[in-house]
């Protein structure tokens, strides 16, 4: 089947409704579409899109060591889905023992890395639904030792630094775009990464994303 558009602007008055106009095209052939919606309302809506939260102080492992504290997102070995990260949130309520890079960290699990669900929560973006209603999986600890699961440093987005921070009205939080451009296929997992341990039951942080069938 051929769909054929116009190229250009097809009137300069606003069309009547129960026309049928042409589909407007750019001088490379390609569509003009404008969004009718907010970004992710359509996978929103269709109870596609979730949020992991590490929503408890949390002290954070150093660097990419095996025995992890954080947040862990995981998608399992048997999932349907691909786990497509769009926003990451990050927040530091204590100084930081030494200055730190903060990002994440990406690793493959073909066996479940976590132990440890205390102070997580996987929430479905789309409210009243069941917490955990999707197929992945948030862990506030994890052992990353099995065959693959050795963490790789991914990205780094921003700095935990060793200054007082009680003497400032608002110190605003990192909070990072991958826009989906970070998948997780089934087996692989996505984690928190600061280079240093983060001061004391400080860390707080947010994982949102988007399960697509496979």
């Amino acid at each position: 089947m051929l769909i054929q558009g116009q190229v250009g602007q097809p009137t300069i008055s606003s069309i009547q409704a129960g026309s049928t106009p042409a589909i407007r095209q750019g001088q490379l052939g390609d569509v003009i579409v404008s969004e009718l919606h907010g970004r992710y309302y359509e996978s929103t809506y269709r109870r596609n899109m979730y949020t992991a939260i590490l929503n408890a102080g949390t002290t954070t492992s150093a660097g990419l060591a095996t025995t992890f504290t954080g947040l862990l997102l995981y998608n399992p070995q048997n999932s349907t889905v691909n786990v497509a990260i769009n926003k990451v949130g990050f927040n530091f309520l204590v100084a930081f023992g030494a200055a730190a890079a903060v990002g994440l960290m990406t690793g493959t699990a073909p066996t479940n890395p976590g132990t440890s669900t205390t102070n997580t929560t996987v929430r479905p973006n789309f409210v009243g639904l069941p917490n955990g209603s999707g197929q992945a999986l948030a862990y506030s600890t994890a052992t990353l030792t099995a065959t693959g699961a050795t963490p790789i440093l991914h990205s780094v987005f921003g700095v935990g630094l060793t200054g007082a921070i009680t003497t400032v009205p608002l110190v605003p939080g990192m909070f990072f775009d991958y826009e989906g451009s970070l998948i997780l296929p089934p087996g692989t997992y996505v984690a928190t990464y600061t280079s240093t341990a983060s001061g004391t039951s400080s860390t707080f942080a947010s994982i949102q994303y988007e399960e697509i069938p496979v």
